[in-house]
């Protein structure tokens, strides 16, 4: 058993490459495994303020299993997570007088997917408020198409959002599998449509398209001899990706930083790696 998640992974990748100021925003139970989860937060030195206590509820659960060549299948059991309900206190208002100090915000379609409807209006409405403040929006669709009612749905929530993002960290496979895009320069110049102007497209082994400055140019993955799991590469690519970019370097930079984490991710099981394991910038 470990603990991980899309937005968690990110966040600790962040960590470990240096940002010392990463808040994680959900929620936990009060069970013992949710306990072990805050203790694992804390000892990846994330700032835990808004990790919020749901008695009633349980951490979600999933298994993964990872086939001859390192590719994984996510099997959920999250019907009822205390994540769920991390907004359930919270207006508008609250929330806007909570991001707004923060200079960056990281979200995916996977945050969106698991809110109940009015949580995720409220949660979209309150970053586009702090945005028009100089927050930065951070997305990667991170399209699950089992967390979703239907798929119409989840493109709605999708474009609803995509107006206010600065910077979109998605995945080809994703956005083929909801938007039916035929190639990652498709899915760039739709979220061109939306206003988005800097934006990645991991194509896995193939490498990632990019969007930067009104021009596109690929820029191509490490080679490894031997993926072990593939879990985590689109989220360790975003970290690396995103330190990079608040640390003031290139988007060509950022991504081959990206690409970099990702390929020493796969190499090793699990979505977060051994602390003991050194990670180059």
């Amino acid at each position: 058993m470990s603990f991980s998640g899309d937005s968690y992974n990110v966040a600790v990748y962040l960590a470990r490459l240096g940002q010392r100021e990463v808040f994680y925003f959900t929620a936990v139970g009060e069970d013992p495994y949710s306990q072990r989860m805050k203790d694992n937060f804390q000892e990846e030195h994330l700032h835990t303020d808004f990790v919020k206590s749901r008695p009633s509820q349980l951490p979600g659960l999933y298994f993964i299993h990872t086939d001859q060549h390192g590719e994984r299948h996510f099997y959920y059991y999250r019907a009822q997570s205390a994540a769920r309900l991390m907004l359930a206190d919270e207006t508008v208002k609250t929330l806007t007088n909570i991001f707004t100090p923060w200079g960056w915000i990281y979200l995916s379609g996977i945050t969106l997917a698991i809110l109940p409807a009015a949580d995720r209006e409220k949660l979209i409405q309150a970053i586009a408020q702090v945005r028009n403040q100089g927050v930065r929006i951070v997305f990667d669709t991170n399209y699950r198409s089992r967390l979703w009612e239907d798929s119409l749905l989840a493109q709605q929530t999708v474009r609803t959002l995509l107006p206010h993002v600065d910077i979109a960290l998605v995945t080809f496979e994703d956005e083929r599998a909801l938007f039916g895009d035929a190639a990652p320069e498709d899915t760039i110049d739709r979220l061109k449509t939306f206003g988005v102007t800097e934006c990645v497209v991991k194509w896995g082994e193939k490498g990632a398209w990019v969007l930067a400055e009104n021009k596109k140019f690929l820029v191509p993955s490490f080679a490894v001899k031997t993926i072990v799991d593939t879990t985590a590469a689109g989220d360790s690519f975003n970290a690396a990706y995103l330190h990079a970019r608040i640390q003031g370097q290139s988007p060509l930079t950022a991504a081959e930083a990206g690409h970099r984490l990702a390929s020493l991710v796969i190499q090793h099981p699990g979505a977060i790696i051994s602390r003991e394991i050194p990670i180059k910038q």
